[in-house]
C-alpha cells in the first residue's frame, strides 16, 4: 500500500496486525510516500509459497529485502523505517 509523494517512509506493523495499524498516522505524512506493506505475522490476506521461511530470522530477511527494492526503485542510499512491536 502506498500513499503520497515524496521522500519514502516504511512502516512495519507487528504480530497479528496489517498496515491499518497506521492509518490514523498516514494523513499527517501528505509530503512523504509512505508505504506500508503486510507482512506475513497473522493478519495478512495474501499466501505466501509453500517453504516461505516465516521464522524471525525470515521475516527479518523479507523486510531487509523489501527495504533494498524500494530504496533501489527511488534511487536513495538510506530510507526512514518506522517499526512497531516484534
Amino acid at each position: 500500500h502506498v500513499v503520497g509523494k515524496g521522500e519514502p517512509i516504511i512502516f512495519f506493523h507487528g504480530l497479528l496486525m496489517n498496515h491499518l495499524l497506521f492509518a490514523e498516522v498516514v494523513p499527517f505524512l501528505e509530503k512523504y510516500t509512505v508505504i506500508l506493506p503486510d507482512l506475513p505475522l497473522g493478519a495478512h490476506q495474501e499466501t505466501l509459497n509453500p517453504g516461505a521461511d516465516v521464522t524471525p530470522r525470515g521475516i527479518a530477511k523479507m523486510m531487509s529485502l523489501f527495504v533494498s527494492s524500494v530504496a533501489k526503485d527511488h534511487n536513495l542510499k538510506g530510507i526512514t523505517v518506522v517499526g512497531n512491536d516484534s
